[in-house]
């Protein structure tokens, strides 16, 4: 059911919550909000916001250091919650080995009851994660009343500007410095350039995909962006023998089978990468994937584009 704030319907009941926590209104703040100018409020739009306002950082150091702080708590949440969710997953893969080799029927029904428990609670999960970077958002959004805090365009492209230096420098003060990935900036940025791509966007699928380099995947399968195995029908995680190579086969999918074929937008590399209602979705969590990713891009660079972005242009 949609829920309406004056004259703006918004799209989703986690969107009106986010915007109640806010204490956001004002159809004026709406408005600021509205990048598409139809008078709706999605998820998407939300986690558009800037992390900070510029001016008020310059004018408040007090304000911005709240500001890094509230954000270092919900990233050591979510870095919290990757792991548990990355734990279910493995109890999960070893129930369904075990499914696959029971002798009897009844047998199999009780792993196959096991595995369903655990994608129950790794859904659970996900969802929680979703909210968290909602929540981080919301509490972004606190400021807004009043500011003039900008949003971004619908659309339009953007073109990241900084040099191989200054990515390297904001990958390794970023949050990954708390897993396996810290100090890794300069492979990163090598690899995206020897592929043709935007090192942010490549940085921000694998701090998604590893919880910020701390997953299970990447540290014991060197897997960064959870690649799957297509000798297991897709359905176990591919080891590489190297950090390295693993970064590397995330570059080579991400370059031929998105960039190359016209997928140039998060929104569009979502679609696939990670789809809304997959059968490994069943509660459709995988919608936080886009927003999600589009906010750490957005960290990463101190940029403001949205999720319909060309990066590509």
């Amino acid at each position: 059911m949609t829920e309406k704030i004056g004259n703006y319907s918004i799209k989703t009941s986690e969107a009106y919550n986010v915007l109640n926590q806010a204490n956001i209104k004002d159809e004026k703040d709406l408005k600021k909000l509205d990048k598409n100018g139809d008078m709706i409020i999605s998820e998407d739009e939300l986690v558009e916001v800037a992390l900070s306002d510029d001016d008020e950082k310059e004018n408040s150091s007090s304000s911005s250091n709240s500001t890094n702080s509230v954000q270092s708590d919900y990233d050591d949440i979510l870095i919290m919650l990757y792991q548990q969710m990355d734990n279910l997953m493995n109890q999960k893969h070893q129930i369904n080995n075990r499914m696959g080799t029971a002798q009897d029927e009844d047998t199999f029904n009780k792993y196959k009851q096991q595995s369903d428990n655990l994608q129950n609670q790794i859904s659970n999960v996900r969802g929680q994660i979703l909210n968290t970077y909602m929540q981080a958002e919301s509490a972004a959004m606190q400021g807004i009343s009043g500011t003039g805090a900008a949003v971004s365009q619908s659309g339009g492209n953007y073109t990241y500007s900084g040099n191989s230096a200054d990515f390297v420098n904001n990958f390794n003060n970023s949050s990954f410095n708390k897993g396996v990935l810290a100090g890794q900036g300069a492979m990163v940025a090598s690899i995206a350039e020897e592929n043709g791509l935007d090192p942010n966007l490549l940085a921000s699928i694998m701090a998604l995909e590893t919880g910020w380099g701390t997953s299970s995947a990447i540290k014991n399968y060197n897997n960064p962006g959870g690649m799957m195995d297509p000798s297991s029908n897709w359905m176990s995680l591919t080891h590489y023998s190297s950090l390295e190579e693993g970064i590397r086969a995330v570059a080579k999918n991400l370059k031929n089978n998105y960039i190359n074929q016209g997928l140039t937008t998060i929104s569009s590399i979502g679609a696939k990468y990670c789809p809304v209602g997959a059968a490994n979705d069943p509660n459709g969590t995988n919608s936080g994937w886009v927003p999600s990713v589009t906010s750490i891009y957005n960290q990463l660079t101190g940029a403001n584009i949205n999720a319909n972005t060309n990066l590509f242009a």
